[in-house]
């Protein structure tokens, strides 16, 4: 979960590591682009299709429920 300056609440993001365009040589080369490469960035088009639980949090992503 996190801000961004993009968006008014918290938004949580889920990635399927398991997923072949998520396989890097190491847990830090994923991290940095889950970092960069989603979070860092506006939502765009993402943005239609968040989904809101319970408790506020924006989540959209890998199977966001």
């Amino acid at each position: 979960m996190y801000r961004s300056p993009f968006f008014d609440g918290v938004l949580g993001l889920r990635r399927d590591v398991t997923d072949p365009d998520y396989q890097f040589d190491t847990p830090e080369g994923l991290g940095k682009e889950i970092v960069y490469g989603d979070i860092g960035e506006p939502l765009g088009s993402v943005g239609t299709s968040i989904r809101v639980d319970a408790t506020g949090v924006h989540w959209w992503g890998d199977s966001a429920a």
